[in-house]
């Protein structure tokens, strides 16, 4: 899993404003090849409010990471006015595990067109890259969305969860299955993304209609989607 950092702040983040360079013992000047340095926050936890984490991923213009940041190195900004941070860290995988939900498509745009071996392939070799303490969740879906597997620990049990699906094939109700990954992903701490596998074409979800609705949803809870 890629390494991220992890930022403390006390009070609601709203958005990384700016990742401002300054001269410490700890990060001095940047080399030369460094000249471009861009910040991604993916992920905000406010479960502990005003206690807020932010999941960050800091980057040069090669998007190769880059690490030693430390208090002082950058600067947040809300709504205009300075945010204090608390701490900085680099995330430890021993102690903030991860939790994915991988969310799978079975309709039957998928079955035609012989995709479902390869969503298999990439789902199972996503599971077996995960570490000893990470957790995901298989939701599978066409237009019913149907958890296989809840979270869990243990690869053979993703597997199967991935693999042993029954009566799908239908239309694509990708929305409500990623608002099902974020209802099930929502209320757990620590470190969370949901993983999306599908042909792209949404046609029948009804509890999250368009994109304007899971999108908020998803944004409401701070989390992020990828989709492949």
């Amino acid at each position: 899993m890629e390494k991220k950092l992890l930022i403390f702040i006390s009070g609601w983040l709203f958005f990384l404003n700016a990742c401002e360079k300054k001269t410490t013992p700890i990060l001095s000047e940047p080399t030369s090849s460094i000249y471009a340095i861009s910040a991604v926050c993916t992920q905000v936890e406010t479960k502990d409010f005003p206690y807020t984490r932010a999941f960050c991923s800091i980057t040069e213009q090669n998007d190769q990471p880059l690490f030693g940041f430390e208090k002082g190195n950058f600067s947040l900004v809300e709504n205009g006015n300075p945010t204090p941070v608390d701490e900085v860290k680099n995330v430890d995988n021993s102690t903030d595990p991860l939790s994915v939900v991988l969310v799978l498509d079975r309709s039957g745009s998928m079955e035609y067109s012989g995709a479902t071996g390869s969503l298999d392939t990439a789902a199972i070799n996503f599971v077996n890259q995960l570490g000893t303490k990470d957790e995901a969740e298989i939701i599978n879906f066409d237009h019913k969305v149907v958890v296989t597997q809840g979270f869990t620990t243990n690869h053979g049990q993703l597997i199967n969860g991935i693999t042993n699906y029954a009566d799908l094939g239908g239309k694509t109700a990708l929305y409500d299955a990623i608002g099902q990954a974020v209802t099930d992903l929502s209320s757990r701490k620590g470190r969370k993304f949901i993983l999306a596998m599908t042909d792209g074409w949404e046609n029948s979800s009804t509890a999250y209609p368009d994109l304007p609705a899971i999108s908020s949803y998803v944004n409401s809870k701070g989390l992020s989607v990828f989709i492949v």
